[in-house]
Parts: C-alpha cells; sequence; structure tokens
C-alpha cells in the first residue's frame, strides 16, 4: 500500500558519543546545514531502535492480551493504563528516582546560596542593619526549574547562622565564599543537564507508549468485524490516533511530582519551622490548600472538558471526512451552505468546550505568579496576629524555601494532575476502541487442498450482520460449487447478492451451518478500492512482480492504452482512491489486482458495472469466461453481475432473493423453473441461439482479436483530474498529462502527490493574519495595556511588601512610620487580589483572542477548501486534507495559545530581571550584553531548522492518516488476501519515519534549552564571582539580589526561548491552515444574470458551441470543440468506451473544470449565472451514489424545504418505503447500512423531490439489476416527461430507446443522432458497440426500432415536429450521407 522511500540515514544520537549525548554535540551539523540551506526530506534519519513502532507494538499487544486474560480470569474490567505500565515501569522508576535528585539538587542550591550571603555578610559590617530594599524583585520566581533568594545584608541573626550550621559540615569550605561559589555555580549547571535529560526521556518515554497506542489501534482495526467497521466513523479513528494518543507524550513529563510533592512539603515545613517557627506553618499550609485542592478539582473538570472535546472533535472530523469523500457529489447537488452549516455547528459546539478547556488550563498556568506572592501574605499577616515581629531575617528566610515549594506545588504539581486527566481520557477512548467487536475466528481455517472435486460448501448457514436482529441477512443457505466452474450469482437489489460473497470471505458472522472453502481466494470488490500508490502497486498489492504475468493480466483487463497514455506509465501515481481515474478504470485496475494473485477461487462482486458494453464483453471473455483466463488455470469463479446477457456461459447460477437462495442450477435449469425471472432476464434466449450468434458475431473492423486496448482510454472522464505524476512543484498545482504514450519519460519520476513544505522562518505574514483573525487593532492594543498593567500591579505589589518590611524594621527601632501594621496589612492584602485578578484577567484575554482567530482559521479554510476546485482534491489525498482539519486545527486550538502565553508572561520578567540586574551592577552589563547575543546566536541557529522538522513532522503524519483511512475502506479486501501483517508492517514504517523527525525535532529543542542553559550558567559564575571579588564595596542585599536573579535566569531563558521556538514551531500549523485558505476557488459571477428568471430553466434545451473542456488550464483539452444542440425533453444517451469522455461532458455542465466555449441552456450562456444557482437548477444521479452519516430526511433534503409526505412520495416512487422504518433512521457512513442499488435508489429520490427540467444520470443504473434499472428508466419516464435527460450509460439497454445518442470518443462526439438510424450505418460506433453485446444485440436493435417507430407517429407518445419528422425519413431514406457532429 506504501511504497515510498524511507529515510536511509542513520540517526546521528544513534552513533554519538556519551559525551556527545549528554552535551548534544551530535545535533550541531545538522543545525548548522538547517541554518544555512534549510532542512527537507533528504535530510531524515532512520528512528531510534528504541522507538521502532513494530517493537513497541508487539510489546503492548502483548501486554494488553495477558491483560485480557487476566481481567477474564479475575471478572473485572481490562485497563489498557496495566499494561501500558508493564511495558515501561522500568524507565518509569529510572525517571522518578531522576526527578526526586532534581528537587534535591535545588534545595541544596537553596542551603549554599543561604551560606554564601551569610558569609558574604559577616565581610561587610556586623552592626549594619538588613538592608531589604531589593525584596521585591525576588519574588518574580516565575519559571519552571528555578527560584529567587534574597538575604539579610549586613547583620546575621543567631538562629540563622546555627541553621546555616546545622545544613552544613565541619568541612571550612562550607564557610569559604570562593569554594561556595565554584559549588553554587556547579550544582546548578549540573541540575540544568539532569533537568534536560530527564525532561526528553521523559517525553521520549511518552513517545514510545504513542507509538505504541497507534500501532495497536491500527492492528485492532484489521482484526474489526465489519459490523463495527461499519459504525466506526473514519474521524472517530482518526482523532484517536491524532490528537488523543498525542497526549501521552507529555502524560509522564511531570508526573512523579504528584508523590513527591507530599515528601517535599513536610521536608520544606520542618526546615522553614526550625527557622521562623509557627508562621511559616501557616505559609506552607496556605501554599498547599492554594494549590493542591484546586488543582485536583480543576483536573477533574479538564478531564470531563477532556471528553467532550474529544467527542465534538469526532464529529467534526468525521464530517470532514465524508465530505471529502463525497465532495464532487456536494458540489454537483450545491449543498456547499448546507454542509458549511452543519460543520459550522459543529465548530462552533467543540469550540465552546476548547474555550472553558484553555481558559481553565489559562488560570492554572498564570496561579504560579501569585502563589509564592499569596503565600508571603498569610505568613506575615500570621506573623501580625500572633505578635511576631516582621524583620529581615524572618522574611528572606522563609522566601528562599518558600521558592523552591511553589516550584513543585504551583508548577509540577498542576501539569502532573492536568496532563495525567486529559491523558486517562484519551487512553480510556483508545481503550474503548480496543475492546469493539472483532471478526469472528473460524475453526476451520481455508485448506488449499486438491482432494474432491468441491471448491466451496455451504451447508445450512443462517447468517447475520448483527445477532440481535431478528431477521437473518442470509437464510437456509445451501450451495455447492465444483471446481473450475463459473457461478454466476443474480437477484435484485438489497437480495443479499454481496453479503453471500461476504460470507465466503468469512466477514459475515455465521449463527449455524457449515462453511468450507477448500482453496485460497482472491476477492474484487463491487466498489473499487485504490489507494495512493503507483498503478503497478496496486495491482500486485503484495504479489511479486512476475513480468509475464503483469504484462498478460494488465492485457486481459484492457490497460495497456491506458498506461502508454501516462507520463510514467504504470508507474504513475494515483490519487487518493484512485479519484483521478475513471470509474471503468478503476473497476479494471480493481479486477486486475484480484486476478494477478495466484489462487483457486475468484469472488467477483460485480466488476463489469462500471464499464461499457464492448469492454464488458472483452473482460468476460478474456477473463472471466469459459474461454478466459481464470477458466484456463481452471479457477472456480464466483461472479455477482447483473449482466444476464452473461449467464448462457455460466455453469452454475445461483437466484438470491430477500437473503435466500430461490434457485440453482444451470441456465436452463434456471429458465426452466418456476422463479420469475422476467425481471431480471426481461427477453429469456435460448443457450443455441446465443452461441450460434456469438459465433457469428465478428469483431469489430480494423480491431484485430489479439489487440485489447481498443478502447481510447483518455484517462480523464468520470469528472476527474488527469491521473497525477509526481513532481517537485507545488503539490496545489498540476501537471498536465502526456499527450500519448510516445513522449519520452522524464528520468526523475514525478510527485505531484507528495505534499508541499514551506521553507525558511515562519513570515511575518503568518502572525499578522493570526492576531488579525483573533481581534481587531483596538483590541490588542487594550491586551498590550492590560499585560504591561498587570506588571506595574506586580511591582507594585512587590514594592510594597518592601515598604511594609522597612516600616516594621522602623517600628521596631522605635521610628516614627506612615502607616500601622495592620493598615499595611490590609494595603497588601487589596495589592494581592489585584494581582490575582490582573493575571486571571490577560490570561483570559489572550487566551479569548487566540480561540476566535482559531476559530476564524479553521472556517475560512473549511469555506476555501469546500469552493476549492476539483483539481485540488485530485491532486491532495483526503489524509492530508484532514490532517490540517485534526492535527494542526488541534495545534491551533490548545497548544498554540499556551506556548505563547507562557512566552510572553516569561519575556516580561526576564526583560525586568536583565534590567535590574544592570542597575544593581552597571558593571555587568557588558556581560548581559554578551549573554543576550549569544543566547540569540543560538536561537538564530535553531529557528529555521526547527521550523523546517516541525514541518516536516506534520508532513510524516499525513501518510499514517491516509494509510488508516485507506485500510479501513478496502478491510475485506486486505483480510481476503491475508495480508494483514502486510499492513501493519507498512503502518509501522510510515509510523518509523515520523518518529524519526519527531525524535530530531525533541531532541534538538532539548539542546537548545541546555545551551542556554549553559551560557546562563556561566553568566551566573561571572556574577557571584565579581560580586565575591567586590564583596566589601557593595550591599549584600545587592549580592543577593543579583545572584538569585542570574540564578533564576539560568532556568527561565532556556523556557523562555523554548516556548518562544516552540510557539514559532506550532505557527506552522497556521502557516499550513493559511496555505489552505488561499486555494484556487472555482470560477463563479457574484451574481446570476439579469436575464435570469426565477424558474428557469424552463424548458431545457442545452446547447454546446464549440466547447472543450480542460482540467488543468495549461493541459490538454478532454474534451474538444462540441458542438451539440440537445431540444427541450429529449431523452439523450450518452455512451463511449470507457475513459471516452462521457463523464467529462457532464462534469461540463455543471462546471467541474475549465470550460472554452459556451454551454447555454435555455439559451442562457452556464458562466453568466453563479455556481449555485446553476447546480440546484440541474438534477444529477451520480456515478457513486453517496450518502452521508445523518437522518433518511437530511440526506433527501438537507435544506428542509418539503414536506415529511413529499418525501414519503419520493421514497414510494423508487420503491424504498418498505425497506426505510422512518425518515429519522440513521445512515452510516457512507450509507454503509444500503446496499449501492438501494443507494442508487435514494439519489433518485433526491432528483424527484427537486424536479428540474434537465436531469443527468451518469451511470446510476451501473450497480443495479435490470429489475431496478428498468424501474429507474420507469420512474425516469413518468416523473421526468417533460424533461431533458442526459443518461451515461455502459448499458446499451438503458439508453436504445432514447430520441438521440451521443457517442463519445477521445474526447469527440463521433456520433449523435437518432439511435435506429446511427444502426443503419453498418460501420458505425454504435452499430460496433451493439454487436458487441452477443446474444442481446437483436433486443436492442428491436428496442431502438420501437422507439423510432412511436417517434414517427407525430401523436404518439414521442413528440416530434415536423421538421424533425422529416430530417428523420432522409436519412433513414440514405439521402442524408454526413450526419456526423462536426469535432
Amino acid at each position: 500500500m506504501d511504497c515510498s522511500a524511507k529515510p536511509k540515514r542513520k540517526n546521528p544520537c544513534a552513533q554519538a558519543s556519551i559525551l556527545s549525548r549528554l552535551s548534544f554535540a551530535w545535533a550541531v551539523p545538522l543545525l548548522l546545514r538547517g541554518c544555512r540551506q534549510g532542512l527537507n526530506a533528504d535530510d531524515l534519519t532512520e528512528c531510534l531502535k528504541e522507538d521502532h513502532s513494530e517493537q513497541l507494538g508487539n510489546r503492548l499487544e502483548h501486554e494488553w492480551l495477558k491483560e485480557l486474560a487476566t481481567a477474564q480470569r479475575k471478572s473485572r474490567n481490562p485497563e489498557l493504563r496495566n499494561a501500558l505500565l508493564r511495558c515501561f515501569w522500568t524507565p518509569f522508576i529510572v525517571n522518578g528516582i531522576l526527578c526526586v535528585i532534581f528537587i534535591a539538587l535545588k534545595m541544596l542550591i537553596a542551603a549554599i546560596l543561604a551560606q554564601l550571603l551569610l558569609q558574604l555578610q559577616q565581610k561587610v559590617a556586623e552592626t549594619v542593619i538588613y538592608k531589604i530594599n531589593e525584596l521585591p524583585q525576588l519574588l518574580n520566581n516565575n519559571s519552571l526549574g528555578t527560584f529567587n533568594i534574597s538575604s539579610p545584608d549586613n547583620a546575621v541573626a543567631t538562629n540563622s547562622s546555627n541553621q546555616a550550621r546545622s545544613l552544613g559540615t565541619s568541612d571550612g569550605s562550607w564557610y569559604n565564599v570562593y569554594s561556595l561559589g565554584v559549588w553554587l555555580v556547579a550544582i546548578n549547571f549540573i541540575s540544568c543537564i539532569l533537568w534536560h535529560h530527564l525532561y526528553l526521556r521523559q517525553r521520549l518515554m511518552g513517545a514510545r507508549m504513542r507509538i505504541g497506542c497507534c500501532s495497536l489501534v491500527y492492528r485492532k482495526t484489521l482484526r474489526l468485524s465489519m459490523r463495527t467497521v461499519g459504525g466506526t466513523p473514519a474521524g472517530h479513528l482518526i482523532n484517536l490516533i491524532s490528537n488523543d494518543v498525542s497526549r501521552l507524550d507529555y502524560a509522564l513529563v511531570f508526573a512523579h511530582y504528584i508523590w513527591i510533592l507530599p515528601i517535599h512539603s513536610l521536608v520544606t515545613c520542618y526546615i522553614v519551622w526550625l527557622q521562623v517557627g509557627f508562621p511559616a506553618l501557616i505559609g506552607v499550609m496556605g501554599l498547599l490548600l492554594k494549590t493542591v485542592p484546586v488543582q485536583v478539582a480543576l483536573s477533574k473538570l479538564t478531564a470531563a472538558l477532556r471528553k467532550r472535546i474529544a467527542r465534538r472533535t469526532d464529529v467534526r472530523v468525521g464530517i470532514m471526512n465524508e465530505l471529502m469523500q463525497g465532495i464532487q457529489v456536494i458540489k454537483m447537488y450545491a449543498w456547499e451552505n448546507s454542509f458549511e452549516k452543519v460543520v459550522s455547528n459543529a465548530r462552533r459546539s467543540e469550540v465552546q468546550q476548547l474555550r472553558y478547556a484553555n481558559y481553565l488550563y489559562g488560570f492554572q498556568r498564570t496561579t504560579r505568579f501569585f502563589i509564592q506572592r499569596t503565600t508571603l501574605f498569610l505568613t506575615l499577616a500570621a506573623a501580625v496576629f500572633m505578635g511576631q515581629s516582621i524583620t529581615a531575617d524572618f522574611v528572606f528566610s522563609v522566601v528562599i524555601y518558600y521558592n523552591t515549594l511553589q516550584l513543585v506545588a504551583a508548577v509540577y504539581f498542576p501539569l502532573a494532575i492536568n496532563l495525567r486527566a486529559e491523558a486517562v481520557v484519551s487512553i480510556a477512548r483508545v481503550q474503548t476502541f480496543l475492546l469493539q467487536e472483532e471478526r469472528e475466528k473460524y475453526l476451520e481455517s481455508p485448506r488449499k487442498a486438491d482432494t474432491g472435486m468441491d471448491s466451496l460448501a455451504l451447508n445450512n448457514i443462517n447468517a447475520s450482520w448483527d445477532k440481535e436482529k431478528p431477521q437473518n441477512t442470509l437464510r437456509n443457505v445451501n450451495l455447492l460449487i465444483k471446481k473450475g466452474q463459473l457461478c454466476a450469482i443474480i437477484g435484485s437489489v438489497g437480495s443479499g447478492k454481496s453479503s453471500l460473497l461476504q460470507l465466503l470471505l468469512r466477514e459475515l458472522p455465521i449463527i449455524d451451518g457449515s462453511l468450507i472453502v477448500n482453496e485460497e481466494v482472491s476477492y474484487a470488490s463491487q466498489e473499487p478500492w485504490l489507494f495512493s500508490e503507483t498503478v503497478r502497486n496496486n495491482i500486485l498489492f503484495g504479489e511479486k512482480y512476475d513480468r509475464k504475468r503483469y504484462v498478460d493480466v494488465t492485457k486481459a483487463c484492457a490497460l495497456i492504452t491506458d498506461f502508454q497514455q501516462l507520463r510514467d506509465g504504470d508507474e504513475t501515481i494515483l490519487a487518493d482512491r484512485g479519484a483521478s481515474l475513471s470509474g471503468g478504470q478503476r473497476a479494471r485496475i480493481s479486477l486486475a489486482r484480484a486476478i494477478y494473485k495466484h489462487a483457486s477461487i475468484y469472488l467477483l462482486d460485480d466488476p463489469l458495472s462500471a464499464v461499457d458494453a464492448h469492454v464488458g464483453r472483452h473482460l468476460f471473455d478474456e477473463v472471466i469466461g469459459p474461454r478466459g483466463r481464470l477458466a484456463q488455470q481452471k479457477a472456480t469463479r464466483v461472479l455477482v453481475t447483473h449482466q444476464v446477457h452473461f449467464l448462457s456461459d455460466a455453469d452454475w447460477i445461483v437466484v438470491v432473493e430477500k437473503g435466500e437462495i430461490v434457485a440453482q442450477g444451470t441456465y436452463q435449469d434456471i429458465i426452466n423453473s418456476d422463479v420469475d425471472l422476467a425481471r431480471l432476464l426481461e427477453t429469456p434466449v435460448k443457450i443455441e441461439d446465443i452461441n450460434a450468434e456469438k459465433e457469428a458475431c465478428p469483431l469489430p473492423r480494423n480491431e484485430p482479436e489479439e489487440q485489447d486496448e481498443d478502447e481510447d482510454i483518455d484517462a480523464l472522464s468520470d469528472g476527474s483530474m488527469p491521473l497525477k505524476t509526481r513532481t517537485r512543484r507545488d503539490s496545489i498545482q498540476s501537471n498536465h498529462l502526456a499527450e500519448s504514450g510516445k513522449q519520452a519519460k522524464l528520468p526523475e519520476k514525478d510527485n505531484s502527490l507528495a505534499e508541499t513544505q514551506a521553507t525558511g522562518g515562519v513570515s511575518a505574514r503568518v502572525f499578522l493574519e493570526y492576531f488579525k483573525a483573533g481581534s481587531s487593532l483596538l483590541g490588542i492594543g487594550f491586551m498590550v495595556c492590560i499585560m504591561l498593567l498587570s506588571q506595574i500591579v506586580f511591582s507594585g505589589s512587590d514594592y510594597f511588601s518592601n515598604f511594609w518590611t522597612q516600616q516594621e524594621h522602623l517600628r521596631s527601632q522605635s521610628e516614627p512610620t506612615s502607616l500601622s501594621t495592620y493598615e499595611c496589612m490590609y494595603i497588601y492584602g487589596g495589592l494581592i487580589l489585584g494581582v490575582v485578578f490582573m493575571t486571571t484577567f490577560r490570561g483570559y484575554l489572550f487566551l479569548k483572542a487566540c480561540m476566535h482567530a482559531s476559530k476564524v482559521l479553521h472556517d475560512r479554510m473549511f469555506r476555501c477548501i469546500l469552493h476549492a476546485s476539483m483539481r485540488f482534491f485530485h491532486n491532495n489525498t483526503s489524509g492530508r486534507i484532514l490532517n490540517r482539519f485534526s492535527k494542526d486545527i488541534g495545534t491551533m486550538d490548545e497548544w498554540l495559545p499556551r506556548h505563547m502565553l507562557e512566552f510572553i508572561q516569561h519575556g516580561l520578567v526576564i526583560f525586568g530581571i536583565l534590567a535590574l540586574i544592570v542597575v544593581v551592577n552597571p558593571m555587568l552589563f557588558p556581560a548581559v550584553m554578551v549573554v543576550t547575543l549569544l543566547d540569540m546566536l543560538i536561537l538564530k541557529v535553531y529557528l529555521r531548522p526547527s521550523q523546517d522538522l516541525k514541518r516536516m513532522e506534520g508532513i510524516c503524519r499525513s501518510p499514517v492518516i491516509s494509510h488508516l483511512t485507506s485500510t479501513l475502506s478496502g478491510i475485506s479486501i486486505i483480510r481476503s488476501r491475508q495480508m494483514q501483517s502486510t499492513a501493519i508492517r507498512e503502518f509501522d514504517l510510515l509510523q518509523d519515519v515520523h518518529s524519526g523527525v519527531w525524535h530530531l525535532a525533541e531532541a534538538t529543542n532539548t539542546a537548545l534549552g541546555l545551551w542556554v542553559d549553559t551560557i546562563n550558567s556561566v553568566f551566573l559564575g561571572a556574577v557571584t564571582f565579581s560580586f565575591i571579588g567586590l564583596s566589601g564595596a557593595t550591599f549584600s542585599g545587592n549580592v543577593g539580589l543579583a545572584i538569585s536573579q542570574a540564578i533564576l535566569l539560568s532556568g527561565m531563558v532556556q523556557y523562555c526561548v523554548r516556548e518562544f521556538a516552540e510557539s514559532l514551531q506550532q505557527m506552522t500549523s497556521v502557516e499550513r491552515v493559511l496555505e489552505y485558505t488561499e486555494l484556487e476557488q472555482e470560477q463563479s459571477p457574484n451574481s446570476d444574470s439579469n436575464e435570469l428568471s426565477p424558474l428557469w430553466p424552463q424548458h431545457g434545451k442545452i446547447e454546446f458551441r464549440d466547447m472543450s473542456l480542460r482540467y488543468d488550464p495549461n493541459g490538454l483539452a478532454v474534451l474538444n470543440h462540441l458542438n451539440l444542440v440537445i431540444e427541450p425533453g429529449w431523452k439523450v444517451g450518452i455512451v463511449g468506451r470507457t475513459g471516452a469522455g462521457k463523464s467529462s461532458l457532464i462534469g461540463a455542465l455543471f462546471r467541474l473544470a475549465y470550460i472554452e466555449g459556451g454551454i447555454y441552456i435555455d439559451d442562457i450562456e452556464t458562466g453568466s449565472i453563479s455556481l449555485e444557482t446553476l447546480r440546484a437548477r440541474i438534477s444529477i444521479i451520480p456515478q457513486d451514489p453517496v450518502l452521508f452519516s445523518a437522518t433518511i430526511r437530511y440526506n433527501l433534503d438537507p435544506f428542509e424545504r418539503y414536506s415529511d409526505a413529499e418525501l414519503w412520495r419520493a421514497l414510494e416512487d423508487v420503491e424504498l418505503r418498505a425497506a426505510i422504518p422512518g425518515l429519522d433512521f440513521m445512515v452510516t457512513e457512507r450509507g454503509s447500512n444500503f446496499s449501492v442499488g438501494q443507494r442508487q435508489l435514494l439519489c433518485l429520490a433526491r432528483a424527484i423531490l427537486r424536479n428540474n427540467k434537465v436531469l443527468v444520470l451518469d451511470e446510476a443504473t451501473a450497480n443495479v439489476d435490470l429489475r431496478n434499472d428498468s424501474l429507474i428508466q420507469t420512474t425516469i419516464r413518468d416523473k421526468f416527461q417533460s424533461c431533458t435527460v442526459l443518461t451515461v450509460a455502459h448499458r446499451l439497454r438503458t439508453v436504445m430507446d432514447s430520441d438521440r445518442i451521443v457517442i463519445m470518443d477521445a474526447g469527440n462526439a463521433v456520433e449523435f443522432d437518432v439511435p435506429h438510424v446511427l444502426l443503419q450505418k453498418p460501420d458505425g460506433v454504435l452499430t460496433q458497440m451493439v454487436e458487441a453485446t452477443g446474444g442481446e444485440a437483436d433486443a436492442l436493435r428491436q428496442l431502438a426500432s420501437k422507439s423510432f417507430q412511436e417517434m414517427l407517429q407525430p401523436g404518439g407518445k414521442k413528440r416530434t415536429d415536423e421538421s424533425q419528422l422529416l430530417m428523420l425519413l432522409e436519412r433513414t431514406a440514405g439521402i442524408l450521407v454526413d450526419n456526423q457532429v462536426p469535432s
């Protein structure tokens, strides 16, 4: 299914030394190369051995099966998280130990800094009072992994000194300032290294859990029962492997701090209590009460929101998936506005929950900016009420340890709770899917035995798709098919023919009875399943390439001409689902795949319905029939068909009605039976007569028997694009088809279906468009003012805490003060409330703007895609488009706003810190500038390659999604060929490609943080030792302030830089979304012509004036200079060999491509009418009957224009009332709970409701039996008697009674006249096509003659005016020789 080239480069990390891994030196060459020239697919590397999807999938599957067995034994529900923990318990425990070491190092840094300040104070003066002017800035401890410390200026309290000694040792280094400085810088650097590697280890573990879950989900998909497959929307699966499992990436990064927090709190509480007594306990308890219960409650609320969001995202992505599958039909029905409303409602519901989730997240993340301040306030208030004096010794001692505790309690713990809650929801959703019903495993597997004469044996079988329903799908089935026989299965629409084949494939669950399949099976489905790969790989599908066999099979399936017309021949890449092919081409490639496989039994589900009579005869004679390739192999063939003229060649015929075999036997047995076959066979013909006619029927002239590529397949019909080939051009652009197979092939294979990757940095325009979508200029200005004002409030509260401490010191010295203790407490409390409000309000404003931007850009992208030209959909796979609507929109909804908020808030703090350090010690200004320049240099080297890696990560995700959706569509074919292991292996390889680029992106991101922290550690050393050298000339308060701020920078700068880089990386999702807001749109006038009547078209006259059609404005014309006039009320058949341009003619009528010349309906040029009006005034029953997962009512009438009575009347007209329990009956995805024929009848009901003057049938009866074909034609004649009807058909019987027939060939109308008149030409194209039907030829001639006679009667059913009557008489008498339309 996927044969694209995989990366061959070895991962540089895997080959790096220990030192290189510690320092991330191995990433330097990659980043330098990316900085100079950018990174592309050639720079991708293999994933790490530990990240291999197959290995992780096997491990997790093994543990999951063990969990299922254990749960069954203990009578409990299985838990996926148990399987995950058993898989990853070793690294999980190791990471926990490392987390404890990290926290211990952070507390040790606090103790060392306190001791250093004490030693510095003693060197200044022992009698100077504490200086506390610098306290405010110490409270800006707002980053991950950092904290602030201040200390007394000169005099040292006895209890502080004792405590410092109690924490130290008797070693003299504990009292040596230089030793303490070295220890401070060294331990800070070690903690930085530990933090970054620990973070990466936990991210990698989360990623491996994600990879294993994705592999497990895919393997489960291949085991699902067909009933479950039908009830599982593709959107749900896409959401599972794109959004849900991505929660595991971050799930365990902070998980250990949940159990570390209690231990850390007790240790901190004990140390602080030793220093300041009972008020510290109140502060610690207050801090914990403000964080733990609140965060736990918020996490529960977050989990509930996560469930709601996931469900709503499932719905939206599911709708998008269905829309992508049926976009052409939606355009032809002019249903864009209806779908826009549906998607808009789904998106509105989703965004509402997303807003709540983001606001909660914003509140959780901004609490740490005021937790320390509120805790300090509680401590000071407790001291006041307890009568303790508020001294600098008291305040600074408390601040030192509160910083570390709030890091864990207010930062890591909330993150752990929140991420865990989201991960639990996601795991539960994956678990629910893993517990879905599986395909039944049968004890007797297919046996490749040569004993006996029976290939297939079905004994008293009852089977049902839903065992809970009383009515079985198949009942009392008894069937014996001998080796080498051709068994034809016939029956009306919905009778159970395809279900019988599904039973043979073991897809339909058996209730009772026995099934024996003695040999290997190959299967061709009714709806051709193709995937986005080369034509050759679609045919081979896992089989080895045997050139002779391959050529023979493709020749027998009439594919040689197709290959000659493609630039890369059979190496041409198909669009998703083969959208660039005509229906006949898809059917023949699907048939070729089934035939190429070595098998003894071939199950063929109506493979001839999508091809014209001539090609159908060729396929039957060369492949299926008694003299065909399969018969020569002595293979057993089971053919479901509506082509009754082939029945005489069948060895055994089975008639199925209402799930039962009502008759079986030879052709003569069936003819002589009591079964009423009139509705299936219409006019039975004796076997002898048919054989005689076949022998007498010569091959068409100038077409020797060995040439089966006689059809001129232009690869452009079906309203579709030319087959696209690989190129390096933008995926939105296209390549035109080569003129012929004689053109020299390019040395390099094209790949226009490859996804476009933007290059360079994210442009400023992307940011501008994003924020413009989020708010107005005034709104953005207001938000900036609020952020600046909030910083002023922060600074004001910090300043007042300093002022309060000064006031208390003055009061202790019996000096006058401005405010009393209680007044200071009340004012400080009010400022703290202001801090809480401003922090929350600024986060709310920013996140509100981001959510609005996400909603606006989603709607803009959806609207643009909805009105994009069909060329875009043929050039882009559904997986690629859905990736934008799932992963990229998910990033915009949640991750991007969060990262940007973090960056902005920390950026403001960093700016303040750097300014403060320069103010305290102006001599450090050069050092500050050097550090700033080095950080900017590292960021510059990192940004471009990081953005390229992020883009490639998104691009490499698309094939994974496409592979999953493609598998879901072709699951029965994959299982029939026992290709599950191959499909799993390819899925794992695609995951490995994604894992390789993901690891590079994450490792380089971690390297950035480590390198920035290294620079800041050097800066910390410079600050520390500069103050140690000047310790006698400066106040110790300044020393403590500067050093603590430098320590803060070592964590905050790297975090801020990484958040900035992450924001830029996430902005690539905005870039990708914006790319889809600038797609080429369908050309449509803004308003309708003034001449247009509200009742237009009133007559239905259609005129093509020198009309040509191109799918690519620079490509070759698909239809060439057509000049046709179709009078009002005419019933016109359009026939031609596969790929001749029939469906392209229909596409021109709906303006689905580029039109030259003019198309006039009732003398109004269609180009002057809006596309919505044009398409709404023309009814169509499409080639692919598309239904959507909604009610019957919505599928018939999405705009709610008709009453229930009218809807029921339309259903009665197509004889579906009995099959539908109610108008609110739900249709499953793509109408899978209806047969193909029933879907087609529902499409006819739509046309009846619209009652337009022009009706188009695009091979509408290809998949229905003759009875329903007759029903459709009768209904059309009755309901659309006065309408102009254009019918594209492969069955000549369908159109032989038409008023006119257009014969298309290679984009030209080679014949256009009354069928009977055209049949008078012995060398005519229509004559040759009729002769090719064999035994049906006489019946077709009689039908044409009868219709002609009715036309000659002026008062007959078919109205013909006098001038037209004379012209017909002249042509039949041979007076007019040239009756062809000029081409």
